[in-house]
């Protein structure tokens, strides 16, 4: 007999624990789904430098594919906007170039969807300017 009491006791409490998780589990499953986190992104990416300022190197890098432009024409080198999705983690650009005094600049900008997301300068004679945007943060 008291086996028996102590069995109903157990289902009586061990039956509304059960339904309790089951209709939570039900309503946390139903709810929205986050959007996919990796999302399509215009990237573009610009070089521009003082008059007299030779461009001697752009370096772009969109994930883990490189691409290197020597001995650019002129003050100034943009790219074309890219697709790129954001599950690549960054983009970076890099210049060199040569400038003909202390006040010589070679600026570097990335944009995102049309939007400046990153920016560096170099000053001088020897200039060298780099940026990377993370999708990552």
């Amino acid at each position: 007999m008291k086996r028996t009491l102590l069995s109903r006791k157990k289902i009586s409490f061990t039956l509304p624990l059960i339904a309790s998780v089951t209709i939570l589990s039900l309503f946390s499953s139903c709810k929205e789904r986050e959007e996919d986190p990796n999302e399509t992104l215009s990237v573009a990416f610009t070089v521009q430098a003082t008059p007299l300022v030779d461009i001697n190197a752009v370096v772009t890098q969109v994930g883990t594919v490189q691409s290197t432009k020597f001995n650019v024409p002129g003050t100034t080198w943009s790219s074309e906007p890219q697709i790129v999705n954001s599950s690549v983690g960054a983009v970076h650009l890099a210049a060199t170039g040569e400038g003909v005094d202390a006040d010589s600049r070679l600026i570097v900008r990335i944009f995102v969807n049309g939007e400046q997301k990153a920016v560096d300068t170099a000053k001088g004679i020897n200039l060298m300017a780099k940026t990377v945007v993370d999708f990552n943060k």
